[in-house]
């Protein structure tokens, strides 16, 4: 197995972020779209942050945090947690 076998098996898979935003969403009874006016931020971009197409500003992340009561840090384990999981796998990768 390649990485680049490897890497679109990865990707089909939610990151963390994402997994974890929607289901405190689908908790609080919110969808993307009311979190987006909620924090006065564009939907397209919020979704862009939420799914790993474009960095999660420090910003907005603090928006989201306050928006649905978690703590940043929690927010930021979750887009390490992404990176760090790519890094591994392509790490593992490497040894085969």
């Amino acid at each position: 197995l390649s990485l680049h076998d490897a890497l679109p098996i990865y990707k089909d898979k939610k990151l963390i972020l994402t997994s974890k935003i929607d289901e405190i969403l689908l908790l609080k009874g919110l969808s993307r779209t009311a979190l987006s006016k909620r924090i006065n931020h564009s939907q397209s971009s919020l979704n862009n942050a939420i799914t790993g197409k474009e960095p999660l500003s420090k910003n907005l992340m603090a928006k989201i945090s306050t928006a649905l009561e978690i703590p940043i840090e929690n927010l930021q384990a979750y887009v390490l947690a992404d990176k760090y999981s790519l890094k591994i796998l392509e790490l593992a990768l490497k040894e085969l």
